[in-house]
């Protein structure tokens, strides 16, 4: 194990991580394949979606592509629907159509239950907007249901069902994130997780108010897997969150509690990263790179963030900053962490850049031929 760093935070033992991001390329032959892939990547479930999804993954369709969008957009609005008709019934609110014509046109709706600091002023308000980030269209107010421990925010749009909760809660439709060093905060959490049981079984997280009911129980410095969720009660947090990143739920402990990482693939390539997280967002604050005797190291910027609720905000956050550097190194000449790294270093931090899944071929040792290409590609 590495020694503990400088800030206290404790650096993981050196083992192989799994991340879970992958390119796929060629031809798809069925509408699963494009939504599981929709679904892994948090596209949108439309016809844009679907476009995005080809040129990012840089795919082929054997299907006519507005029959296999129809088949995404009606398998997205299921997937809005379920979870919203429970909620409706949780919360006492008639059914109420305009919303479903509003979710098959493509609109956002939002639903906020708030109960702000005047009394009587407490209310549950169902919004539908034409998209994220344009104003209301529509309002219906209902209730507030006093039996909800905290305010809600739960948005429904293009496929995906999100909620937010003042505790922490984070969650969408497979995904689940809540994080805390307040224990009233693990037991308004656990009773909305248990209130919005039905809720949260449709958005496909099966047994999260269990999940947190262990999490409850569990001792400082304890961290294991229950069920799909990772629990951790690690320095000052109680953490949970659905799915693994770096394959190990230790190391996610470690990880989670903003504290720093140290993976090892070799006796000469290093990787040490340390990210905040907190509410939606996964924040770097630094990650290193040694390759032999030679060391860069990227600070964060404001531009070094990525959402909790991605399969693997890790990857995607640290392959951002390192491009971030190369395009102000190309631009100025002036980023002090590239100025002095060699060609050979240039050329591995290219070649992770590069990579969909590079923790991966580190792990598997076959990111050698790309950092080989990248040394090459200039000759």
């Amino acid at each position: 194990m590495y020694p503990p760093d400088s800030s206290g935070g404790i650096t993981a033992p050196s083992r192989s991580p799994v991340f879970l991001n992958s390119r796929v390329g060629g031809i798809v032959s069925e509408g699963e394949e494009v939504i599981e892939l929709l679904e892994r990547n948090r596209y949108s479930f439309d016809p844009g979606g679907v476009r995005a999804l080809m040129e990012s993954y840089n795919l082929k369709l054997r299907e006519d592509f507005y029959a296999l969008a129809q088949v995404v957009v009606e398998e997205g609005f299921k997937r809005m629907a379920t979870p919203l008709n429970k909620l409706w019934d949780i919360l006492g609110i008639p059914s109420l159509p305009e919303v479903e014509k509003s979710l098959k046109d493509g609109k956002t709706v939002r639903v906020w239950c708030v109960r702000p600091a005047t009394k009587g002023q407490e209310c549950t308000e169902v919004s539908i907007a034409g998209g994220l980030g344009s104003g209301p269209s529509e309002r219906h107010r209902f209730p507030f249901p006093d039996f909800l421990p905290e305010n809600l925010d739960v948005t429904a749009g293009t496929g995906w069902v999100t909620l937010y909760a003042p505790s922490g809660l984070v969650a969408t439709n497979g995904r689940a994130f809540f994080k805390t060093n307040n224990q009233s905060d693990l037991e308004k959490a656990l009773e909305t997780a248990k209130i919005l049981r039905p809720v949260l079984l449709a958005m496909d997280l099966p047994d999260i108010d269990d999940a947190f009911r262990e999490l409850e129980k569990m001792k400082h410095g304890e961290t294991r897997m229950e069920g799909s969720y990772v629990l951790a009660r690690t320095g000052s947090y109680w953490i949970l969150r659905r799915g693994l990143i770096l394959g190990d739920p230790q190391l996610d402990g470690v990880l989670l509690a903003d504290q720093e990482v140290g993976l090892s693939f070799s006796e000469k390539m290093e990787i040490i990263f340390r990210f905040y997280w907190w509410r939606e967002q996964a924040y770097l604050d630094y990650v290193r790179f040694r390759f032999g005797e030679e060391t860069v190291h990227l600070w964060k910027n404001g531009l070094s963030s990525g959402y909790v609720l991605d399969l693997d905000p890790v990857t995607k956050v640290i392959r951002s900053r390192i491009e971030q550097a190369f395009d102000y190194h190309e631009r100025t000449g002036c980023d002090t962490s590239l100025k002095k790294a060699s060609p050979k270093m240039l050329a591995f931090l290219r070649a992770f850049a590069e990579h969909e899944n590079p923790f991966q071929a580190l792990a598997e040792g076959k990111l050698h031929r790309h950092i080989v290409a990248e040394l090459f590609s200039e000759i």
